[in-house]
């Protein structure tokens, strides 16, 4: 299978790309710039340049789906932040035939960050050791230490 990578900046990437290389897939990867990890890495075919993610997601969106289909990928495989987005817009993807595997927007936001993740574990009563603190409310004169122990 040709397996598109949504990111191939960083060790997870890597990593996924070594194990599907392993399995006998041929795996590209989307990156903003030349020097991304997988280039170094002769488990990924080849980086294909995209805008930068965080400056603009659609962008980033729109040149994944031109790769997608210019390259015969047969799947996109969200590695990193842009699940999100993938998320969001997985009618669109649906509609230019572009196949994923990412969670429903809603579900995905349920864990999307540690606020998020702890809120939605203590509303389905799920028992989970706490070493942050939240900033939602002002902070209190009195010494945190207590909420460690």
């Amino acid at each position: 299978m040709r397996v598109l990578l949504s990111d191939g900046s960083g060790l997870t990437s890597r990593q996924v790309a070594t194990r599907l290389a392993a399995l006998g897939h041929t795996v590209g990867a989307l990156a903003p710039n030349s020097l991304a990890l997988t280039r170094f890495t002769r488990k990924v075919s080849t980086v294909h340049r995209v805008p930068a993610f965080g400056i603009d997601p659609f962008a980033w969106l729109d040149a994944a789906i031109g790769v997608y289909h210019a390259h015969r990928y047969e799947v996109l495989l969200p590695t990193q932040e842009q699940v999100a987005v993938l998320s969001l817009a997985h009618e669109r993807l649906r509609l230019a035939n572009v196949r994923t595997v990412v969670p429903g927007f809603v579900a995905l936001r349920a864990v999307q960050d540690k606020v998020a993740a702890h809120d939605t574990l203590n509303r389905l009563g799920i028992p989970h050791r706490t070493r942050t603190s939240s900033t939602r409310s002002a902070p209190s004169s009195t010494s945190t230490d207590s909420q460690y122990s």
